[in-house]
């Protein structure tokens, strides 16, 4: 099951030749991808191809200068063991008379190692310890993480006026 979900929809603008494809970023922060799926309205008719890339260069379809074709169509593509730099890219043509938009949707995975560190969580009541008394452990301290490797100076808070 994805962790997490990016969309976009990319516009072919009208008379987009194959020789200077129209490119569109879809990146995102590193994560793995397990599935794309892809939306294609009616309309095109065989007027609109498209390639999804990363690093500058189309890839699925993968043999160069082939194109996804379709018209009225859902594609979902189960994927495994893609780069996951998050550095995706949307390339198409279109020569047809009208802009056509594209629906493209990544399901997205962790980097495996990219968790987040989890700590525990101090009640209030332990934020009052006198200085010196600390764990050694990280903690979670109103919603941020705090590394504490030597024992925690104390906080000194302005005083408000009487």
């Amino acid at each position: 099951m994805a962790k997490q979900i990016r969309t976009y929809q990319p516009t072919i603008p009208a008379g987009t030749p194959k020789t200077a494809l129209f490119t569109s970023d879809m990146s995102f922060p590193a994560m793995v991808v397990t599935e794309i799926d892809i939306r294609i309205p009616s309309g095109p008719r065989g007027q609109v191809g498209f390639a999804i890339g990363s690093a500058g260069q189309p890839v699925l379809p993968f043999a160069a200068g082939q194109f996804i074709i379709g018209d009225d169509e859902l594609i979902k593509w189960p994927l495994e063991d893609l780069w996951d730099s998050g550095s995706w890219t949307f390339f198409g043509y279109n020569t047809g008379v009208y802009n056509h938009t594209i629906y493209v949707t990544f399901l997205l995975d962790l980097v495996q190692g990219n968790a987040a560190p989890v700590a525990p969580v101090i009640a209030n009541s332990a934020l009052s310890s006198p200085p010196g008394t600390s764990t050694g452990q990280p903690v979670v301290i109103g919603g941020v993480l705090m590394s504490v490797g030597a024992p925690t100076p104390a906080l000194a808070l302005p005083v408000a006026p009487a």
